[in-house]
Order: C-alpha cells, then structure tokens, then sequence
C-alpha cells in the first residue's frame, strides 16, 4: 500500500501530459507523493492527494471534483486503500492517528463507503490503537470485503451492517478479488471462493498450477479468475506463472511469466480472455529479452492469453520507476507509474513520453 511522505505546503502539483504512441492520457502529479490509486471499467478514476482527502477524475483523466475524508484526529492521517465500483461506488480504508508526546495515544483504521454522487453511505471503525497498513479491499455487487492479516471481512454495500468473516492462513493480508457470486481469496497456500454468505463454493491448491505458493488474484465481470503463482524457492531463479480459471476454479490456461524475485508483479487485471500485469524488474526482463536492461528499477505492462505473453511495454529513466494497474476498460487500461529515489532528480520515461521529478504518472495506456 502507498501512503503520502514527506509532503509539504504546497503538498503537490498536477499536470497533464500530452499523449505519446500508446499512452491515451496521462497525468503528472509530484513532488513526493507517493499515492493510493483506483479506477472503473468506465475509465473514472479517483486519486489521494498528500492532504489525505480524495480527487476524482472522469474518463481522459479529466478532474471532477474532490471529497473530504473528514478525519477526526489530527497528528497523522493517510489513505491505505482504495475501490472504485463501475457504478462509481467508492470504498475507502483511511488511517488516523494522534499523540500525546511521544507516545501513540489513539488510532483508527476506518472503512468509508461513498455513493456515486460523493456522498457518504456509511463508515465503520475496522480497528483502534493497532498500528497496520496490511490489507486488501474489495467492492462486490452487495458487498465490500477487506482482508487483514488472517481474516475476511464481508460487510452489506449499501448499509454498512458486518455479514460475515473467514479467517485466512498467513501473517500478511490475502489477496482478494470480488466476482458475481462472492468473493475469492488468494492465501499462500489456497485460492478459496465464498458465497455471499461467507460459505466456501470451492478451494484450489497452487500444485493445479504445477506451482507451490500464490501471490496475485484478479477477476473478471463474467466470473473468470486471473491467479499469479511462484514455485516457492526463496532463492534467485524462483519462477512464476501467470494462470487464467474459469469461474468455478477449473484451470483454462497457464503461460511462465520469468521469475518470482527478477520480475516483481505488482497489479493484475483482466477481461477473462488476457490477463495484464505490471511490475517493475532490475536487469533483464526474464520473460521480454528485448525489453531495455534496468540499471535500477523500472516498470513493465505485460499483456498474456492463452498462447503466451503478447506486449510488453516498459518505462525507463533514473531512479526506481514501478507500473500499477487498476482496471481495464473496453480499449484500454488504467494504472500509475511511480518515480521516485534517484539522488538527484528522478526521470521517468515511457515511449516517447518523458517528465522529471518525484511523483507518479497517472497512465490511461491503448490495450
């Protein structure tokens, strides 16, 4: 999750970027601000920004307007996670936290959910005075689910009442995604599927994928699961594979996507036909030999069906540059590019698309 450091006064500019070969639009927004970010198969967006509050952006990343979190506590305030429904039903995890001297004196981890309109639906307290950042956040078609560290939360969409809960194996938070029957939860060792009831429909273990441990999953509006797995060697070398199921679990079709710790997959998406991950990769691309060498870090978009890994598109530039996606749309897909860490003044390029500066450049990119 990324939380806004170091910000100032001004916390940020923005501006727009002229669109370049495949980038449709883009969007720079810095200095040091590093940012929660979702989007909509209608191409909206919405944004934090280093005052811990909201920008929402219609489709061509064009700005709409802004919504106040409206935090109770005043010493440290950030935005940990971010759903935006296609409907523009919004879902929120904000963290606050006040001091008395040294010592952390009173903390919340709050859920806001938000109507189309901005407006504010319903807010629930997740935890108070426990420090964590550790989650993951999901809006299905009645319900929102968040995953902590050994446990899924399933709460109704429209009133905010808590249904049910699962717990999960592992100390980090699963990865969740939302389908048209429930919810499926990617654990170390299992991929689960619950009904709306918190009922289990049906579990999958990664030796289906030939593999030991999953990372990533994603799913589509036809119920279609995109699930990224490792084969859990912990050394240089440990691979991965990229997978798409159908939406009772059974094994479509699996394609390598290079190794677990060269080729770091932070984001995936899907239509139920490819899969799109991005990531970000040090030296050569294992599964893009062409792709340029990373002196240090930079971002990769890779687009994968059935028959193997189709594109790949990469940024460059000094310092650490990563690629997020957040959705897809009929003709293209929304996402950020993070550029930050260089000792000097970080460059990021993609295509023949260039800006300088810490900051992150929010990408609508032609599929």
């Amino acid at each position: 999750m990324l939380a806004c450091l170091g910000c100032g006064t001004p916390c940020e500019s923005e501006r727009a970027l002229a669109p370049s070969g495949a980038i449709r639009h883009a969007r720079f927004v810095g200095p040091d601000t590093y940012l929660e970010v979702a989007s909509n198969a209608a191409g909206q967006l919405v944004r934090a920004n280093c005052d811990g509050d909201l920008l929402r952006y219609d489709a061509g990343l064009a700005p709409r307007d802004a919504i106040d979190i409206e935090y109770q506590l005043d010493d440290e305030q950030s935005v940990d996670a971010l759903v935006l429904a296609d409907d523009g039903t919004l879902a929120v995890l904000s963290f606050e936290l006040e001091y008395i001297g040294d010592i952390d004196a009173k903390s919340f981890t709050r859920l806001d959910v938000y109507d189309p309109s901005g407006e504010r639906r319903w807010r629930a307290v997740l935890s108070t005075n426990e420090i964590t950042h550790d989650y993951d956040l999901q809006i299905g078609p009645a319900q929102v689910y968040v995953a902590i560290p050994n446990r899924v939360i399933a709460s109704d969409r429209d009133t905010g009442a808590f249904l049910w809960t699962q717990t999960t194996d592992g100390v980090a938070a699963a990865s969740i995604a939302a389908d048209p029957s429930g919810v499926v939860v990617a654990t170390r060792t299992q991929l689960v599927a619950y009904d709306t009831r918190g009922a289990m429909r049906w579990s999958r273990e990664p030796a289906m994928l030939g593999l030991a441990e999953y990372d990533r999953v994603a799913t589509a509006t036809d119920g279609s699961i995109a699930v990224l797995g490792n084969d859990g060697a912990l050394a240089d070398g440990s691979a991965q594979a990229i997978a798409m199921l159908d939406a009772e679990g059974a094994l479509r079709w699996s394609v390598p996507l290079g190794e677990r710790f060269a080729d770091r997959v932070t984001s995936l998406v899907t239509d139920g036909d490819q899969i799109v991950a991005a990531g970000d990769y040090g030296g050569a691309l294992g599964f893009a030999p062409d792709a340029p060498v990373s002196p240090d870090a930079d971002g990769f978009v890779a687009t994968v069906d059935a028959a193997g890994v189709r594109s790949v598109t990469t940024t460059t530039g000094a310092g650490t540059q990563r690629l997020y996606l957040t959705s897809l749309t009929a003709d293209t897909v929304l996402g950020y590019a993070t550029s930050f860490d260089d000792p000097t003044a970080p460059h990021l390029g993609l295509g023949d698309l260039a800006v300088d500066g810490n900051g992150i450049a929010l990408l609508e990119l032609a599929r």
